[in-house]
Formats: C-alpha cells, sequence, structure tokens
C-alpha cells in the first residue's frame, strides 16, 4: 500500500513531463516523487538516446554494460541492502562472468553490471532503457523536500556505459537530477481518499449498466 500510494503520485507527475530539448538523458522515471515518512520509493533509473522523442530509448547497438550511482542526503532515508539494487536479468554480470557490482553507503547505492557472458554482444546487446531499480525507503522524520542525483558509477577515464559496438557513452549523458517531496500524513490520506472516491464512483457507473445498456450517441 504504502509503495503503491508513491507510485500513484508519481505516474501523475510524470504524465506531464514534456522534454524541452534533444539530448542523451539518463533519469529516474519521475522528475518528482510524492512520499509519506516509511514509504518505500522504488527508483527506476532509464537511459534516454533521445529525449524529444516519444518514451524511453534505449541505444540501437545495445549496452554491453552500464553502471550509475544515486546520491542523495542521508536524511532523506536509506537503501538498507545490496539487494535492494535490482538489475536486469541481461546485465547480472560483471562483463566478466562474476557477479555485477552493487554498493550502498549512507546516501549511495551504485552498481556497475555487464552483459551475460552466454550472449554474444555482436547479436543480444541490451536493449531496454530500464538500467536498474533502487529501492530507497524514506525515513520516518523526513520532512520537507529533497534531491536525488544520478552520476556515474566509475570516475573517467574508466567508462559505464558501454555499446556492444564498443561506443562510451558517459561524456555524452547528461545526468538528471529528480526531487522527492515529503507529504504530510493528513494530505496523503486526502490524497488517498480522493482517489478511492474516484474508483469507486467508476466502478458503481460500469456496474450501473447492465448487459442491455447502450452508450447513446449522438
Amino acid at each position: 500500500m504504502v509503495a503503491r500510494f508513491a507510485a500513484m503520485v508519481c505516474l501523475v507527475v510524470c504524465g506531464s513531463a514534456v522534454p524541452v530539448h534533444a539530448a542523451m538523458v539518463l533519469g529516474l522515471e519521475c522528475d518528482t516523487y510524492f512520499a509519506r515518512p516509511g514509504d518505500v520509493l522504488e527508483l527506476r533509473i532509464l537511459l534516454d538516446v533521445d529525449d524529444a522523442a516519444a518514451g524511453w530509448q534505449a541505444p540501437a547497438a545495445g549496452l554491453f554494460s552500464a553502471g550509475a550511482a544515486v546520491r542523495f542526503a542521508p536524511a532523506l532515508g536509506a537503501v538498507a541492502d545490496v539487494s535492494d539494487i535490482l538489475l536486469p536479468g541481461a546485465l547480472s554480470e560483471n562483463g566478466a562472468g562474476a557477479p555485477a557490482r552493487r554498493e550502498v553507503a549512507p546516501g549511495f547505492a551504485g552498481f556497475f553490471g555487464g552483459l551475460l557472458m552466454t550472449l554474444d554482444p555482436f547479436t543480444q546487446g541490451y536493449g531496454e532503457p530500464l538500467l536498474a531499480t533502487v529501492r530507497l525507503q524514506v525515513a520516518l522524520g523526513a520532512t520537507g523536500s529533497f534531491p536525488i542525483q544520478l552520476d556515474t558509477y566509475f570516475p573517467a577515464p574508466m567508462s559505464n556505459l558501454v555499446t556492444c559496438d564498443a561506443q562510451s557513452l558517459d561524456d555524452e549523458v547528461e545526468y538528471r537530477p529528480s526531487t522527492v517531496v515529503l507529504i504530510p500524513e493528513p494530505l496523503a490520506l486526502c490524497l488517498v481518499g480522493v482517489g478511492s472516491v474516484a474508483m469507486l464512483s467508476r466502478r458503481r457507473a460500469r456496474l450501473g449498466r447492465g448487459p442491455g445498456h447502450a452508450k447513446a450517441r449522438g
């Protein structure tokens, strides 16, 4: 219920986001997340090679490796364990057959994953925009708003985002921040209540149309 509330509010905000210029972007699914203290936010990290186009566009050649870091104020909350960093199956190794790297620390979660050794990088590069999902639990005492910054996992000159045609994208990517806004409990309950009333009204409207009901057409 807690995670679902945060996701529902996030969805409303995401729906209004419009790219203002073409760029290669690494960002979270939402520009702004609304959450209550104690909520668990699922931060989906996505790569978009052309944010002027609709949706999230993965590199045409596919990715051979992907690494990124999430940075935030420790007062916002914590990523409790490396198991709270979820990677796609195709990127669950380090590119050399060993497990992908996952790391957590106060105010930090990072990862680096490479293509499975069983996949042929010339024909089976990772072709999805989702790079990872990071579960961040908001602290019970958190108030106000907090930025979430994205960054590379490995510092230069090491590469993080590498395509299957051996192109490093690190210098081309714009790392876009997001914001978490904490909602006081009474307001959060109000938002949930409004959503519940709306869903109940739609349900009643559907139930009110029996098998013989047909929409009037003008």
